[in-house]
C-alpha cells in the first residue's frame, strides 16, 4: 500500500506484489486503446511486452512468472477469437517437432501430477503453464508478422530494447552499484547486473542484444548491392541517409559490448562472444557468383575488422574485471557438487522424473552441509529438465530444440535475402544450449521470451520462403 502522508511505499515486499498489477493496468490500457489488433497496433503492444518483460528483477521470481502466463493466456485467449485478423501464414512442419516436444512434455506433467509422482505437484502444476504460456508467445509473435521485411525491424527492436536496459546497468555500475532497481542489492556488487540479479543472466541477455544488432547491421549493409553507383553518390547517401543509421549501430554495439563485458560472467561473455563470431563467419558463407560477389565480400571482411577493432577497444575500457574472474577459475564450484546428485537422482527415475518444476524441493534434502542455502537452481538447465521430467520426455524436449538449430542451419543456405536471420536463429540457440550446461539463462523470463521470439521470426521466414516455392 502507498502511505497517503509521504506517498512512499511501504515496504519492498507490498511493492514486489503492486508491480505486476500496475504494469498490468498500464498494459490494458494499450491494450484497448492502442489498436491491438490491427496491424502496426498489435506489434506495437508485443513490443511493450517485450519492453517491460525485464522487470522487476528479469528474473525467476514466482510473481512475476505467474503474472506473465496470466496476461500471456488471457492475450492469447484474445487472439484466437479474432485469429482472422492475423496473417494466414501456416507453421513450418519442421517446427511440429519442438512445438509437439513441448506439448508431450506438458501432458507429462499433468501425467505426472495424475499419477503422483510429483514430489510437488503444485509446483509441477505452475511449471506446465510457464511452458504453455510460451507456446502461446511463439505464435502471437509468428501470426503477427505480415511480410519478411517486418523481421528485420522486430530484431532490430530487440536489440534496441537490451540496449536500453545496457544503459541503464552502466548508469547505476557508474553511480555506486547498490541497487537492483528499488532493491538494495545482495549479490553480484562489483558486476553489471541491470535489471538482474545474477551477472549470469544479464550477460546472457546481453549477449541476445548483441547477436540481434549483428544480425540487423549484416543485413542492412550486405544483403543488397547497388549497382551502377558512382564513389561520390555512395558518399552522398552514406552521409544523408546512413551516418545515423551508423552512428546508432555503432554506439549501440559499444553500449552492448561494455554491458556484456563488465558483468565478468565467464559462461555468458564465452557464448555470447561465440554466438556472435559464428554469426558473422556464417554470414560470409556460400557467396552467389555473381558480379556484385566481390563487393559483398569486402564488405564483410570491413565490417569483420571494424567489429574485432569495436570489440578489443570496448573489452580495454571494461578494466579488468573478466581477467580478474577467468584468473579465479577453479572447480571448487557449488555447481560441481550438485551434478552428481542430480546425475544419482536421473539414475533412480529415469523414466517418471520427480516432477517438473520440483527442483528446489527435492534437492533441498540431499544438499550438502558445505553448499549455501540460495543455491536453489541446477545451474544446468539439460540436466535439470532431464531429472526432473526424466529422460524420455525430457530427452525429447531438448533433442527437438537440436534438430531445429541445424534445421536453421541447413534453411538459412537456401534462402538468399534475410539468410542471415536464420543463422541468428541458429547462434543464438547454440549460446542459449551452451550457456545452459552451466547455468539456467531459460529460466529467466526475459530471456526465454526473447529467444522465443525469434524462434517465431525464424519459422516466419521460412513457411514465407516455403510459400514462394515453386510447386
Amino acid at each position: 500500500m502507498i502511505r497517503p502522508t509521504t506517498g512512499i511505499i511501504a515496504s519492498p515486499r507490498e511493492m514486489y506484489w503492486i508491480n505486476p498489477h500496475i504494469v498490468l493496468c498500464l498494459a490494458l490500457r494499450y491494450h484497448i486503446f492502442g489498436s491491438y489488433f490491427e496491424g502496426s497496433g498489435a506489434v506495437r503492444f508485443i513490443y511493450l511486452l517485450l519492453l517491460i518483460s525485464p522487470l522487476p528483477f528479469a528474473s525467476a521470481r514466482p510473481v512475476w512468472q505467474y503474472f506473465w502466463v496470466v496476461f500471456i493466456g488471457f492475450s492469447g485467449i484474445i487472439y484466437a477469437i479474432r485469429w482472422k485478423s492475423l496473417n494466414g501464414v501456416k507453421l513450418p512442419k519442421v517446427f511440429y517437432f519442438p512445438v509437439g516436444a513441448t506439448l508431450f512434455l506438458i501432458s507429462w506433467g499433468i501425467l505426472q501430477v495424475q499419477l503422483r509422482w510429483s514430489v510437488t505437484p503444485q509446483h509441477t502444476i505452475t511449471t506446465i503453464l510457464y511452458f504453455s504460456s510460451h507456446l502461446v508467445w511463439f505464435f502471437l509473435i509468428f501470426k503477427n508478422f505480415k511480410r519478411q521485411s517486418d523481421v528485420p525491424k522486430f530484431i532490430l527492436m530487440i536489440s534496441l530494447i537490451v540496449t536500453a536496459y545496457c544503459v541503464y546497468g552502466l548508469i547505476v555500475y557508474f553511480s555506486g552499484n547498490g541497487y537492483v532497481l528499488w532493491y538494495e542489492r545482495q549479490a553480484s556488487f562489483g558486476a553489471l547486473t541491470s535489471t538482474f540479479v545474477n551477472r549470469n543472466s544479464f550477460a546472457a541477455y546481453a549477449g541476445i542484444g548483441v547477436q540481434c544488432m549483428l544480425a540487423y547491421m549484416l543485413w542492412t549493409y550486405t544483403h543488397k548491392t547497388e549497382m551502377h553507383v558512382t564513389i561520390k553518390d555512395k558518399i552522398i547517401q552514406f552521409l544523408t541517409q546512413d551516418l545515423t543509421k551508423n552512428v546508432m549501430i555503432a554506439l549501440s554495439l559499444i553500449i552492448l559490448l561494455s554491458g556484456l563485458f563488465l558483468t565478468a560472467s565467464r559462461a555468458g561473455i564465452m557464448t555470447s562472444l561465440a554466438g556472435s563470431l559464428l554469426l558473422i563467419m556464417l554470414s560470409t558463407l556460400k557467396a552467389t557468383p555473381n558480379p556484385s560477389d566481390v563487393t559483398k565480400r569486402n564488405k564483410h571482411y570491413f565490417f569483420i575488422a571494424s567489429l574485432t577493432a569495436l570489440a578489443l577497444l570496448t573489452f580495454n575500457l571494461s578494466g579488468e574485471l573478466f581477467s580478474n574472474r577467468m584468473n579465479t577459475l577453479n572447480y571448487n564450484d557449488m555447481r560441481f557438487l550438485a551434478y552428481p546428485i542430480m546425475m544419482d537422482t536421473i539414475a533412480e527415475n529415469p523414466i517418471k522424473g520427480i516432477g517438473i518444476g520440483t527442483f528446489v524441493e527435492y534437492f533441498s534434502q540431499y544438499r550438502p552441509e558445505e553448499m549455501p542455502r540460495y543455491f536453489n537452481k541446477g545451474h544446468n538447465d539439460v540436466l535439470e529438465i532431464i531429472m526432473t521430467a526424466g529422460l524420455f520426455a525430457g530427452g525429447l524436449f531438448i533433442l527437438s530444440f537440436l534438430f531445429i538449430t541445424i534445421w536453421m542451419f541447413y534453411s538459412a543456405f537456401k534462402s538468399v535475402e534475410h539468410k542471415i536471420f536464420l543463422f541468428l536463429g541458429g547462434t543464438v540457440s547454440i549460446q542459449m544450449g551452451l550457456h545452459s550446461l552451466v547455468d539456467f539463462p531459460l529460466q529467466m523470463p526475459a530471456i526465454s521470451y526473447f529467444f522465443t521470439s525469434i524462434l517465431a521470426a525464424c519459422a516466419f521466414i521460412l513457411a514465407r520462403e516455403r510459400s514462394k516455392r515453386p510447386l
